[in-house]
């Protein structure tokens, strides 16, 4: 039997209230179901159980965490313990603010989570309300101060940005904020506004203005600086840490590691092959068609993995070693990728060290058309 290690993303699709900006697989008002979700997750994990996987990170994400009661994450946790063998190296559960208590955080310290992200998104009560977020800014704090008092030493929070009404010093007075409170990781993310929701159509309706794209920068790049100067090292676009706290979970998926993901509308990638889940909570408990046996999968072709080793890996500060590239090219398609990344040096896209690539901040800024030009070489 192997001993192989993988990530666990576990999905929890319950939450309070849908944000006013939200697109996710989330669903309010539907607490009832949870134990048999449990239970139908608890299923999905035996299919892995003869194949001796070692859950090298977990992450129990959302929806809201913390919004159903402890019992449901604990009988997860059990079934994870039961199905592959429990050494994550990172064991990380998002909350909420509104949810997030002493009791609970303390309760999954003891279940043996290590690392908290906590959905802040600012700490500006005004953007608090244009988002739609159920807490306010003294719940979000008080929430931090707890995960520390619950014995939690890496805390993440997430910060959102181009908000309509929001400024960049809105954004840099909530980063710094976070800094303040002594935070570990932050997380900051650029509005997307998607169709449907109650934010776009507000947009849609001239009832709010959509930040431009200069601004948009100008937020990205202040809060880039402010969060420098306050000792957290960007090691992806959108994620900053202190050393040492980088998420190891999410530089699995950044590096192509395999992963498996459990529950309602979770994505799987597994032994190169891409497999996803039903993303209703009464399609997944019903259906026989999850994880090993979902129908929506697909094995990847050598060209599928060198654009995305490419459009992950130059995400990241660590870039992308060449010879992860060159190995499954042509001499011709060598030659082409010689031509493209010697381009991009050139026009300051593109840094090169060695084997290694990586974006620079001049790139970063324009990284779909960079990575759409390497990929081109393929």
């Amino acid at each position: 039997m192997s001993n192989k290690g993988v990530s666990l993303y576990v999905h929890i699709p319950y939450c309070r209230r849908k944000c006013r900006y939200c697109d996710f697989a989330s669903f309010a008002g539907r607490g009832d179901t949870a134990q048999a979700y449990a239970k139908r997750v608890v299923d999905e994990l035996l299919q892995y159980k003869d194949e001796g996987l070692t859950a090298r990170t977990v992450f129990f994400g959302g929806g809201t965490p913390s919004e159903v009661d402890t019992d449901v994450i604990k009988t997860i946790v059990n079934g994870i313990k039961e199905s592959f063998v429990w050494a994550p190296v990172e064991a990380t559960i998002e909350c909420n603010p509104c949810s997030a208590t002493l009791q609970k955080l303390t309760e999954y310290r003891a279940m043996g989570f290590d690392r908290v992200s906590i959905g802040v998104q600012s700490f500006d009560e005004a953007v608090l309300k244009t988002i739609g977020r159920v807490h306010d800014s003294r719940e979000a704090m008080d929430c931090i101060k707890n995960a520390r008092l619950a014995g939690f030493k890496n805390v993440s929070i997430d910060l959102m940005f181009s908000i309509p009404g929001q400024t960049a010093e809105m954004l840099t007075e909530s980063a710094e904020l976070a800094a303040e409170l002594g935070v570990d990781h932050v997380s900051v993310y650029s509005l997307i506004l998607e169709e449907g929701t109650p934010l776009t159509e507000a947009v849609d309706r001239g009832e709010l203005e959509t930040v431009g794209e200069d601004e948009d920068r100008l937020m990205y790049g202040s809060v880039c600086e402010l969060l420098a100067k306050k000792g957290y090292k960007r090691y992806e676009v959108s994620n900053f840490a202190k050393d040492g706290f980088e998420s190891k979970h999410n530089m699995a998926y950044w590096q192509r590691l395999d992963y498996i993901g459990v529950g309602s509308a979770a994505h799987s990638c597994y032994m190169e092959e891409r497999y996803s889940n039903p993303v209703t909570i009464e399609g997944y408990i019903s259906s026989d068609k999850v994880g090993r046996h979902a129908e929506d999968r697909v094995s990847l072709t050598d060209t599928d993995i060198l654009e995305e080793t490419v459009m992950l890996g130059l995400r990241t500060a660590a870039g992308v070693n060449v010879k992860r590239l060159t190995e499954k090219l042509s001499d011709k398609g060598q030659a082409r990728l010689t031509d493209v990344i010697n381009k991009l040096v050139n026009e300051c896209l593109l840094s090169c060290d060695g084997d290694v690539i990586r974006a620079t901040d001049k790139g970063l800024d324009v990284l779909n058309r960079v990575i759409l030009e390497i990929v081109s070489a393929f």
